[in-house]
């Protein structure tokens, strides 16, 4: 963890010490970009670590979930079950 959270510290002071009175703007802005490149790439890197993914089978939840999606037009792609039950 400390790998990761290392340079973002170091990135972060480092747009405090140059963005001037306004650093306030450029903290949020640097928080922002980061939050999303973190949520972007939890789920297909850092969540399979810890947490066992299977497709979820054919049946009617499946379909059910899937004629949901089609309904309000959302791109379905992916649809797994997590067990994650190892850990409690």
């Amino acid at each position: 963890m400390q790998a990761i959270a290392l340079p973002l510290v170091a990135l972060l002071i480092t747009v405090i010490k140059f963005g001037g009175d306004y650093f306030f703007i450029y903290t949020w802005l640097f928080m922002f970009v980061t939050s999303l490149l973190l949520v972007t790439v939890y789920a297909d890197f850092i969540a399979p670590l810890f947490d066992r993914y299977m497709p979820l089978r054919d049946g009617e939840l499946r379909s059910s979930i899937e004629a949901l999606a089609a309904s309000i037009e959302f791109p379905l792609t992916k649809l797994y079950v997590v067990e994650g039950s190892k850990r409690s």
